[in-house]
């Protein structure tokens, strides 16, 4: 089966007496003398097992969806009479019920073999499966088939049949790819290595897997079914019953997305009503990747018609493309190989900055550094391929997320922006060129109004005319990036804004108006620019090497291309230094990677989006985290002036001084 293809779909919440044929336990035959024990002691009140935790129990040793009316016949057989169950009771009760579901999977299997041939072949247990309730899509039972029909005849005995019973439940509906996906990142995510899980670590998951559907509230009512105890952790075991919720929520969702697309009412998306699903998705829709994830699965593009389970199994396949075409896959990982001058497979979070600058996109040091902590789990400080790739796509599922808020703030309650709030709304995006003027939108993605107007030839529209809604907002935000990440390249990794402002630099020090700088106009550049590096005996072989690197050896006569890619390295050097920095106080605070971030993000609110913070401020920031005094904060400036050696008698002076 392809990569990242689709799980189980949604299972009938009603299950009757009849279908606990599908109840067998994930662990139990081969591992009954750990799990047993540990689920009666995670639900034992009091050192008995209450018949209402009965179900909870039988779930986490991998009994999932248990059935009550199963557990009320064998509880009266065992109970005596009583409410509770000690522990031996318990392993009797679950040995009990493992022989009925035994019994059950027989008859079935007895009643679906018409033929008396002893097997079944793929149509009927596809039958069979669906008469208990669930609903495996297609390529599921495929990859299940193809995994235990040893003989290779397409068709399964009673052994086989339970096997396939036993993976898709103790799979939870997920394939074996996936299953074996999240265990690794079950893993990576273990941070303390017990085997428990926190709430933020299960949202790091769903961030990593890309299930952006759920909000905060979702996730967190989730987490806490799962969380019966009420400590704020859970297992394994009940990780993955998370994971199977998660899933059954997205593609109910997906469901809905699907429905709200499909403009001809055929029931499936076509090539035409995709990218509009892909937008609800927290993804920019890219025509190329779409076409691409569709021939990678062997779907026909130019007839395209996706139901349910294969636009399952489509968004799966482009999730695990992180929504980029072959051709953007190709440049990135060209970008990556370019960093990673050790060939180690990875690169540290300072080239992770450098190489989306070299890709195009302006990114500001605490945007990076956010998204880094989003994708890097195992708090390494360097990333694969897979998760720079995985950034990227944060990156926009949250500039689309941005979009569409902004457009909310701007449509006045209308569900469309008119000329004047489309101007207002890209201003506030930034989406602007060197000039402060705002792109015209694609009349494509224009309203009927607008076009209509735009037919009668008068010039600019007026400011109140419907100009456009959601989606064709959304279309030509994804058109003006794309332009400005392609501008952004060319001027090797800097906005318009700041070219500008180097060609004014550039023309204060060419006095002779030649085109180019020289070695004196040059050196009182960095002198007023750069003051700490130009005075520093030991930067200068650096220099020598910055100026060999663009192809100047000797004397230096540099054009505006050159200037711009000298600008270029000093601005690696002062970051390299600032990474530095943080790097060592990251070492010697003994700080997680998590705490830096929420550190990162009082400052920066503290800071005013600066890179530095005021003495006033920071007093005032400390002081609404806990009571601080004349005294306090005396001592703190203090502190601040040993940490400080050379701020000290301006830390202790001046309030308004910068850290």
């Amino acid at each position: 089966p392809p990569a990242g293809s689709p799980p189980l779909e949604r299972m009938s919440p009603e299950i009757s007496h009849q279908e606990t044929a599908l109840h067998r336990p994930k662990q139990l035959a081969m591992d009954a003398e750990s799990i047993l024990p540990m689920a009666f002691g995670r639900y034992k009140d009091d050192g008995q097992l209450h018949r209402d935790d009965i179900s909870k129990a039988l779930a986490f040793a991998g009994f999932t969806q248990p059935d009550e009316g199963l557990i009320d016949q064998v509880f009266r057989q065992v109970s005596n009479g009583y409410t509770t169950l000690g522990l031996e009771e318990f392993l009797s009760f679950a040995k009990m019920y493992e022989m009925h579901i035994d019994r059950a999977i027989d008859e079935a299997f007895r009643q679906y073999d018409a033929d008396n041939s002893g097997t079944i072949c793929l149509a009927e247990l596809e039958e069979l499966l669906r008469n208990f309730g669930v609903k495996p899509m297609p390529h599921l039972l495929e990859d299940i088939m193809f995994e235990v029909d040893k003989d290779g005849t397409g068709s399964l005995d009673l052994q086989e049949f339970k096997a396939v019973m036993d993976l898709i439940r103790s799979r939870m509906g997920f394939t074996k790819e996936e299953h074996a996906r999240l265990m690794v990142l079950f893993t990576r995510c273990d941070r303390k290595g017990h085997g428990v899980y926190e709430a933020d670590e299960f949202n790091v998951m769903l961030s990593w897997l890309g299930y952006d559907l759920c909000d905060k509230d979702e996730v967190e009512d989730l987490f806490r079914d799962m969380d019966q105890d009420g400590n704020g952790e859970v297992s394994v075991e009940e990780l993955m019953v998370c994971m199977m919720k998660v899933r059954e929520r997205e593609i109910a969702k997906v469901q809905i997305f699907l429905d709200a697309a499909d403009i001809d009412g055929n029931g499936m998306a076509s090539l035409n009503e995709l990218p509009e699903v892909i937008k609800n998705l927290g993804f920019w829709p890219d025509m190329a990747a779409i076409r691409d994830t569709a021939s990678e699965l062997g779907f026909n593009t130019d007839r395209l018609e996706l139901n349910i389970g294969s636009l399952w199994q489509f968004l799966s396949a482009y999730r695990a493309r992180e929504g980029f075409s072959t051709k953007d896959r190709m440049e990135i990982e060209q970008g990556f190989r370019k960093f990673d001058k050790a060939g180690s497979g990875e690169i540290s979070s300072l080239d992770a900055g450098r190489l989306l600058r070299w890709l195009g996109y302006s990114v500001t040091a605490y945007e990076k550094h956010g998204l880094i902590a989003a994708v890097d789990i195992d708090e390494s400080g360097s990333l694969n391929l897979g998760e720079f790739m995985r950034l990227l796509r944060i990156y926009f599922s949250r500039k689309l997320h941005m979009v569409r808020k902004t457009f909310v703030d701007y449509d006045n309650g209308q569900r469309y922006l008119t000329v004047a709030g489309y101007r207002k709304a890209m201003r506030s995006l930034g989406f602007v060129d060197p000039h402060g003027n705002v792109p015209s939108a694609h009349p494509h993605d224009m309203l009927s109004a607008a076009k209509r107007e735009m037919s009668k030839g008068h010039g600019d529209l007026e400011p109140n005319v419907p100009y456009l809604d959601l989606g064709g907002f959304v279309d030509n935000a994804a058109r003006v990036m794309r332009s400005m990440r392609l501008t952004f390249k060319q001027n090797g990794g800097f906005t318009a804004e700041e070219i500008e402002q180097m060609k004014a630099q550039f023309e204060k020090y060419d006095r002779d108006k030649s085109g180019d700088i020289g070695n004196r106009e040059l050196a009182q550049l960095l002198e007023d620019i750069f003051p700490k590096i130009a005075t520093d005996p030991a930067m200068r072989p650096m220099i020598r090497d910055m100026l060999a690197e663009i192809g100047h050896a000797g004397d230096v006569c540099l054009d505006f291309r050159e200037f711009v890619l000298f600008m270029d390295r000093f601005r690696e050097i002062e970051q390299s230094e600032s990474h530095e920095k943080e790097l060592k106080a990251v070492e010697i605070s003994k700080f997680n990677i998590r705490e830096v971030e929420e550190f990162r993000e009082l400052f920066h609110q503290a800071a005013e989006g600066t890179i530095q913070i005021t003495v006033f401020n920071l007093l005032q920031l400390l002081r609404g985290l806990c009571p601080m005094g004349a005294k306090s904060s005396a001592e703190l400036l203090q502190h601040m002036a040993e940490v400080l050696p050379g701020k000290a008698s301006e830390l202790l002076a001046d309030s308004e001084a910068a850290v």
